[in-house]
């Protein structure tokens, strides 16, 4: 599964939280709700002496509760849609704020959690913009050849759903296709003439003085053939705490 770790910034300090969909944070900047996560994500994958459990993936052991630590502040887009150009997973979603920073928890795959996310610097009209970054799966196939030859098709032919379900169960749904255009012009019937192995969706703007304070909004992301947001949460979804 890609690190998103990378693009983690060195954090100065931190301020009182004054403006709607801002999570309290403390002097390091980082939001105290992601703390209290981590540590029951923690607890909740440790066994009955104590020990973590860890789980085998990509040939390597890793601590099944384990979670990637992000901090994407506003102006990650274009690096972070770099990093996903390079991924080599299942199809993922992950969604970056254009004006704000992003705090964001990932955990481990076969946990079937969803990320989750805390917002820092929010902006002072409450209208968070954000971009979905989608991806290719490499996964499709019986071997090496087989994925591969999915993965160059899909990077021409998918087209991705980006769907947004507010705390009071209304959803937005957008579609766009592996050139960010909403509709799709390109798909599996007139392929993109380039690959593009991760694609950015239209903007996104979430009016926080709407919604801060009355839950949860999850943001979602698939491509059309995939198994779905179910079939990846932990890369699919995320929950923006708000």
């Amino acid at each position: 599964m890609p690190s998103i770790s990378r693009l983690i910034s060195s954090i100065t300090g931190g301020a009182s939280s004054v403006r709607a969909g801002e999570a309290p944070a403390g002097r390091d900047g980082i939001p105290t709700a992601l703390k209290e996560t981590d540590k029951r994500q923690a607890a909740e994958f440790t066994d009955a002496t104590g020990k973590p459990i860890t789980v085998s993936y990509d040939g390597r052991d890793m601590l099944f509760g384990s979670v990637d630590r992000a901090r994407l502040p506003a102006g990650s887009f274009e690096p972070m849609l770099r990093e996903m150009k390079s991924s080599r997973d299942a199809g993922n979603a992950v969604v970056v704020a254009n004006n704000a920073t992003l705090h964001t928890l990932t955990s481990c795959y076969g946990t079937h959690k969803p990320m989750e996310a805390w917002l820092t610097k929010v902006p002072a009209d409450g209208k968070l913009s954000m971009h979905l970054i989608a991806t290719p799966s490499t996964h499709a196939g019986s071997d090496e050849t087989e994925c591969q030859q999915n993965f160059d098709s899909f990077a021409k032919t998918n087209v991705y759903n980006l769907e947004i379900v507010f705390p009071d169960g209304t959803r937005e749904l957008k579609r766009f296709d592996v050139q960010g255009q909403s509709p799709p012009e390109v798909g599996s019937s007139k392929p993109s003439p380039t690959k593009q192995t991760a694609s950015a969706s239209p903007e996104i703007v979430i009016d926080l003085n709407v919604w801060a304070g009355k839950g949860d909004i999850r943001i979602r992301g698939w491509a059309d053939g995939s198994a779905g947001v179910g079939g990846y949460p932990e890369h699919r979804e995320t929950v923006l705490h708000l």
